[in-house]
């Protein structure tokens, strides 16, 4: 039950690791860079740009949290296996 439990964690963090990768990272920055241009031709406030600059920082922030969390499932798995992981590419 507990290599059962410690595959399920390693799969759901790297699925979370793939969504901040794949999918919110590269919206942050596109509404990053979207926010910026509209500042620039004067249509929105600065605030609404370091609105956007603060939310692609935490979402980045939050995509290395998902690698750190990938890496602790994968440790705690093989700790309870009892033997090395070999590596894989995600």
């Amino acid at each position: 039950m507990m290599v059962r439990s410690g595959w399920f964690d390693v799969d759901r963090a790297l699925r979370e690791r793939r969504l901040y990768k794949d999918r919110l990272q590269p919206l942050a920055e596109t509404a990053l860079e979207v926010s910026t241009r509209e500042y620039a031709s004067g249509s929105v406030a600065f605030a609404d740009v370091i609105g956007a600059y603060n939310a692609w920082l935490e979402t980045r922030l939050a995509g290395e949290r998902r690698n750190s969390d990938l890496g602790i499932a994968r440790a705690e798995l093989a700790r309870r296996i009892g033997a090395p992981l070999p590596r894989w590419n995600e």
